[in-house]
């Protein structure tokens, strides 16, 4: 189960306390941020590669729980 509240630039996802699914790559928490050069700060945080794509750019990491999560922007953005 999960909430999402979706607020002009705010958003928040909560979810419910559990085991992780640990299925990744098929499962994912997917979030699009407007540009690659927006995208390559975040991968610097996170100290990720991004793999260029057909039609997106993206990378991947893990939070704590070892949820995966990815970043991606469209590859003309």
């Amino acid at each position: 189960k999960y909430l999402f509240v979706d607020i002009a630039e705010f958003r928040l996802i909560a979810f419910e306390a559990g085991e992780p699914v640990k299925r990744a790559p098929e499962l994912h928490l997917g979030f699009q941020v407007p540009s690659n050069e927006r995208l390559a700060d975040w991968a610097k945080k996170f100290g990720a590669t991004i793999k260029n794509g057909d039609e997106f750019n993206a990378f991947r990491t893990f939070d704590p729980e070892e949820n995966c999560l990815e970043l991606y922007c469209k590859k003309d953005s």
